[in-house]
């Protein structure tokens, strides 16, 4: 089966964090398009608080198996801080940064990055649209983008994917590496990455990959970053087949 867990935020109770205006825009056209056209079963939520996610989270994962692939997608608010070196991601509850020096109240990158690497799913793909999102992937160098735009399948795309699939993949797109946009004048639903993304997943006739997707929004402004995670092997990938 193929899985998407996608979080979304746009009200937050702290001033620190201004109310945004497209998570949820943009988390609603991802997982129509995920579910429609590639057969996703979606889980989501929306302006969700801190505990409530991690204890979702677990229920998530007991029913993925190890042949399943996950699709992890978060658009929000994101913050880095220097003193642990480390991004998290913000929700709805997250309190005053001056009132929560060990941020409990936020999700550590490196935290969910080993959450989502511990599933069961051979197959992970992590996609954050959020300010200093490149900061779930601090050590691994940049992944080799291969968008396949000049491979002849001599056995068939299906066949292709399935020896792909044999391999482990654990792979991240952030939309930046430091703070991106919510929106910008040529695209007020959507978040300029988003927009770029869910033209991704539109378009491709067969099949889509995150070369393919990274394909697509690299030259956005907020320079896009690609890289693997965990436990990703060398040939491994993340291919999905339009469904049919």
């Amino acid at each position: 089966k193929n899985y998407a867990f996608v979080i979304a935020t746009n009200e937050y109770q702290c001033s620190d964090w201004s109310n945004l205006k497209n998570p949820i825009n943009d988390a609603d056209a991802v997982s129509k398009v995920l579910e429609n056209k590639y057969g996703f079963e979606i889980t989501k939520f929306y302006n969700t608080n801190r505990l409530e996610i991690t204890g979702i989270f677990q229920n998530f994962r007991d029913k993925i198996k190890e042949q399943d692939k996950v699709i992890f997608f978060f658009a929000g608010h994101g913050h880095f801080e220097p003193i642990y070196g480390d991004g998290y991601l913000v929700f709805k509850d997250s309190r005053a940064l001056a009132e929560d020096s060990f941020l409990d109240s936020y999700l550590s990158m490196a935290k969910l990055n080993r959450m989502l690497d511990a599933l069961p799913s051979k197959q992970v793909l992590s996609i954050f649209d959020v300010c200093y999102g490149a900061s779930f992937e601090l050590n691994n160098g940049d992944l080799p983008i291969e968008n396949y735009a000049n491979t002849t399948f001599d056995k068939g795309i299906d066949s292709f994917i399935e020896e792909k699939d044999e391999n482990t993949s654990r792979i991240m797109l952030a939309s930046g590496k430091y703070e991106v946009p919510d929106y910008w004048n040529n695209s007020l639903d959507h978040s300029p990455f988003a927009d770029k993304l869910i033209k991704a997943f539109e378009n491709e006739s067969e099949f889509i990959s995150p070369g393919k997707m990274y394909s697509y929004v690299v030259g956005n402004a907020t320079t896009p970053i690609l890289k693997k995670f965990g436990n990703h092997q060398a040939r491994g990938d993340f291919l999905i087949r339009v469904k049919r």
